[in-house]
This record gives C-alpha cells, sequence and structure tokens, in this order.
C-alpha cells in the first residue's frame, strides 16, 4: 500500500557543482552530476555558459587553425597580444590587435633569417619593455619595437660562460621561463632541465659569467642546479613562479621553495632553499595560473592551491578538484600525450578555465566561493575546441584560441556558439528518499527557469534505477517563450507560471512522470539559442510504495 505523497524540494539544484567522486546515491542535493556546458553563475546557481562568438580575422584564408598559446607583452610603451598558432601544418607568430572591435586584425611576425619555427606552443613572457618567446628546441626570441629577433642577436649579447670564456651552450634555447624580481629565470636550456639561468636585473642579454675578469663588471646573473635539492631522487623543472617573495620551482613530481630571491641572488644570505613537497609536481609548462591571491596549477591528481600545498604539504588537503579527481585526472593524462594542459583566470567571471588541449574538454574551477573541504565547485564544458585562452584586461574580454578549421579565434560571450545551439545540461544525484528498499512513485516533477523570453525545446527525464537493474525513462519536450499559454500546450503538462519581463523570466514546468523504481534522478536538458539559462529550483512529488 501507497504511502501519503511526498514533495522533494531541490533548491538552487546543482550550485555544489559536479560530485563524480562519492557515491551518486542519496548524496546532498545541491550536488549534480551532470553539469555539462555549464557555469556557476554570480548568483550561485547552475546555469548555461556563455557562446563562443567568432572572433577572427576577416583576411585569414581558409585553412585548419590551431592556437596553441595566447599572451601579452608590453613593447616598450605598447601593449601587444601575442599568439602562437599552427595553420594548416605550418606554425607561425601572430600579433592581434583591435581585440575591442568586432574586426580585429593580426599581423604574421616575421621570424630572423634563417630560424625555423617548428611549434606553435611557444611561451610567451612579458620582461622589461620586451617580448620573451620560448620555442621548446629552438633559440629564444626576443620581441622588441615589434620586431622578433635572436636573444643573441641582442647588444651587448653575454650566454653563459664558462671559467675559459667558452659558452656553456652552444644555443640558448629554454623549454620554461618566468619574470620575477626584476629577472628573466630559464629552464631546459638544451634539455638541462635541472639547471636555471637568471639574467641581469632587467637585462635579458646578459646571463651568468665565470670568467675571472667579467665582461661587465656590474653583471649579477647566475645559475642555481638544483640536482641535489630535489626530495624524492631525480626529477626535471617544468616550470617556476613568484609567490609571497619566494622563488617556486615546479618539478615533474615535487617542488622546491626558495626564499630571498630579491637582490643578489648568489650575495652573502642570497637565495637558499626554504623548503620541498614531494610527490606533488607539475603536469607540464602551461598548467598554471594565478587568481590575484594564490598560485594554482594542476598536478596529476588534479588542481591545486600553491599556497595551501606549502601550508599543508598533503596531498588531499590542498585538492581542489576532490568531487571530480578521476575524470579530471583521466582527461589530464589524454591530453599531455600531445597538448597538454593550460589554465586560464578570468577575474570577470570569476572562473579557472582547465583546457585540456586534445581531450575535446574544458573543466570550469568557480573562484566565487568553495565548499566546504576548501575545493572549488566544478562544472565541465565537453566536445569544445578551445585549445587556449587569454583574459584581456582592457577590455574585460575572454579571448579564446580554437583548434579548428576557419574560425582561429572567439570570444566569450553572448549565448550561440558561432551562431549555433549548444546543450545545457544538469543531472541530479541518485535519490532514495531516505529508503532505498521501497519502490517510489513519482507523481509529478516542476523545474523552475530563470531564462530569457526566446522560445527553446527542452527535454526533462526521469530514470528510475532499481537493485534488479530495471531502467525506465521518460522523456517529454516543453516550449518556453514570451506568453503563459505556450507552457500550457500538450497534455504532458498541468498549469504553468512565469514572473518578470524583459531579458530574464521566471518560469515553471511541469509534468507527470509516471512508472516507478527504487531509487529516482532527476535531468533537464536544453539546447540554447541566444538566451540564458539557469536551474532555480525543481520540485518531486512522489509516493512511497510497497518494499521490493
Amino acid at each position: 500500500m501507497a504511502q501519503q505523497q511526498q514533495n522533494i524540494s531541490i533548491t538552487s539544484p546543482g550550485y555544489f557543482g559536479l560530485n563524480l567522486e562519492d557515491s551518486p546515491v542519496d548524496l546532498p542535493q545541491e550536488f549534480c552530476t551532470v553539469a555539462d556546458n555549464a557555469v556557476i553563475d554570480s548568483l550561485g546557481r547552475l546555469a548555461a555558459r556563455e557562446g563562443f562568438k567568432a572572433f577572427t580575422p576577416t583576411s585569414l584564408p581558409s585553412a585548419e587553425y590551431d592556437v596553441q598559446s595566447l599572451g601579452r607583452i608590453v613593447d616598450g610603451s605598447t601593449v601587444r597580444y601575442i599568439a602562437g598558432v599552427d595553420v594548416g601544418g605550418t606554425p607561425e607568430i601572430w600579433e592581434l590587435t583591435n581585440l575591442n572591435l568586432s574586426a580585429p586584425t593580426r599581423t604574421v611576425l616575421a621570424l630572423p633569417g634563417g630560424y625555423s619555427l617548428t611549434t606553435a606552443n611557444i611561451q610567451i613572457v612579458d620582461f622589461a619593455g620586451r617580448g620573451i618567446i620560448i620555442v621548446p628546441g629552438a633559440e629564444m626570441l626576443v620581441l622588441s619595437g615589434g620586431t622578433l629577433a635572436l636573444a643573441s642577436a641582442q647588444a651587448g649579447w653575454l650566454p653563459p660562460t664558462d671559467a675559459g670564456g667558452t659558452a656553456i651552450h652552444t644555443t640558448f634555447s629554454p623549454e620554461c621561463a618566468t619574470s620575477a624580481y626584476g629577472r628573466l629565470w630559464v629552464s631546459g636550456v638544451e634539455g638541462d632541465e635541472e639547471t636555471i639561468y637568471y639574467s641581469d636585473v632587467l637585462n635579458p642579454a646578459y646571463w651568468l659569467d665565470l670568467k675571472a675578469a667579467p665582461t661587465y663588471a656590474t653583471n649579477t646573473a647566475g645559475a642555481l642546479n638544483v640536482s641535489e635539492n630535489w626530495p624524492i631522487g631525480k626529477d626535471r623543472i617544468v616550470g617556476m613562479a613568484a609567490h609571497n617573495s619566494a622563488f617556486v620551482v615546479f618539478g615533474r613530481s615535487s617542488i622546491l621553495v626558495w626564499g630571498n630571491p630579491q637582490g643578489d641572488p648568489a650575495a652573502t644570505n642570497g637565495i637558499f632553499l626554504a623548503d620541498t613537497i614531494e610527490n606533488i609536481g607539475l603536469v607540464n609548462r602551461d598548467a598554471i595560473t594565478s587568481d590575484g591571491k594564490d598560485i594554482l596549477f594542476m598536478d596529476d591528481t588534479g588542481l591545486r592551491s600553491l599556497g595551501r600545498t606549502i601550508q599543508e604539504k598533503s596531498a588531499p588537503i590542498g585538492d581542489l578538484t576532490r568531487t571530480v579527481r578521476s575524470a579530471i585526472s583521466s582527461d589530464s593524462r589524454k591530453a599531455r600525450v600531445q597538448g597538454g594542459v593550460e589554465l586560464v583566470f578570468s577575474p570577470k567571471h570569476s572562473f579557472v578555465l582547465i583546457i585540456m588541449r586534445t581531450a575535446g574538454v574544458v573543466w570550469v574551477a568557480d573562484t566565487r566561493t568553495r565548499l566546504q573541504d576548501g575545493s572549488f565547485r566544478m562544472t565541465r564544458w565537453p566536445s569544445t575546441e578551445v585549445s587556449s585562452a587569454l583574459y584581456v584586461e582592457a577590455n574585460e574580454q575572454l579571448l579564446l584560441g580554437l583548434d579548428t578549421a576557419d574560425v582561429a579565434l572567439a570570444e566569450y560571450e553572448e549565448y550561440l556558439d558561432y551562431n549555433t545551439t549548444y546543450v545545457f545540461s544538469y543531472a541530479s544525484p541518485i535519490m532514495s528518499f531516505g529508503d532505498s528498499t521501497r519502490l517510489k512513485i513519482v507523481k509529478q516533477v516542476d523545474y523552475s527557469i530563470l531564462a530569457g523570453a526566446g522560445d527553446a525545446e527542452a527535454t526533462a527525464k526521469v530514470d528510475y534505477f532499481g537493485f534488479r537493474n530495471r531502467e525506465l525513462s521518460k522523456t517529454v519536450s516543453i516550449e518556453g517563450g514570451q506568453g503563459t499559454e505556450q507552457f500550457n500546450s500538450g497534455a504532458e503538462f498541468a498549469e504553468g507560471y512565469e514572473f518578470g519581463t524583459g531579458a530574464q523570466v521566471l518560469r515553471s514546468y511541469r509534468y507527470n512522470a509516471g512508472s516507478s523504481g527504487e531509487n529516482v534522478r532527476i535531468s533537464f536538458n536544453v539546447p540554447v539559442s541566444g538566451n540564458s539559462c539557469s536551474l532555480v529550483g525543481i520540485n518531486v512529488q512522489t509516493k512511497i510504495g510497497r518494499i521490493v
């Protein structure tokens, strides 16, 4: 005999983001098990992401584009936006201008004579009024006055030199670099992944000089060899960063923290090894960003906070993507096979994009409010072509580099992907209503949705799961619009209502679910076509039946 009908209200469904790690049965209803093409909006609701508006110069020829790097540098007094782009198999370095206009322009920067660019996966570093371009496997480039030149072509060039006056390396070809404390720090020169060279102050032309009579008496450039500093055997340098008056060296599986990097590092009481962290490292060069308060980076298990990692030295405590650890680790492994992982923070949207370049997915970490365990609220953008990103502060603009034909760049805005729709999807945890042994007879499901006033065809769904592997589902189509009469059409729906006018309207959709099962999951899918959409609430009316 069925019991009295129960109402289960889910307020702000999914606003804790995805949870794919804990058992999906009877998770807190604030979590969700699907959050595709979604973000957490400024009011804490699960909402559809904005779209990708084509932002490509009209002069581009038809080709397969793969934008692998985006960066900003200050060249003298001129701000320049630089991109590393693979154009149909040929890597190029672009300068992008007119980013605040509907018709941006690009200039392919001429390479130095005889120089061969073998990859578009470059690193773009802003240093001392110049742009530093790190090209893996090739000589470092310097962008000055809008012109690219070899590092060795700089006036007064002094490469790392031994005591006999001989250059230590044939080619100055670092793999990674950072600008910190007035110096350029590089590593990986000719494959030496355990030595860091730091330049003279504000001068990328002067490097380590071990001669008894130095070429430049005031040169304070030098080197750090970290081969004996790794806490667990041998490691290799993957990236570097400045943090809280420290210089941080990221190995592949460990981290070194150097104190007092200011001034002359080689002076008495200069730079020193302050701390080491083992079993936590950086997956690749570009998997690091700053949210203005902390350095965030990806290791093999997910997203981490540098400050918290240094403080706690604990793998579980520092894990900011605990709720999606297995899925994000799997995507990271796939991405690292070719393109790698890139992190980009957008202060306008208060999220960090975790771009899996070859896995076709972007994970999104909301930075406004953390969960109780300190981790971020996570959503996912599947099947995307995003390969790089750059936040343009001057225009409050999030620029997306793409891996696609004909369209090289996009801007994150509006609610269309290159004038086509995309699907915003939500699924609740599996609900047993407190008793997984009894049959659930769902009578009615009410969705409260805040959306634009335009039409949309959405799909509401109820899945039933049982211990006898029984699964039943019911799918209904609903149509939104500017008049309430559209919500009452069709036999599947009871009375509908709407509140609000203008760009966003709160609407309620109701339907009779029918059927039964021991456990229930509620889902919602809507094609986004020019209108915002966020979930405000879900109400489930059910009866509890016999023991099964």
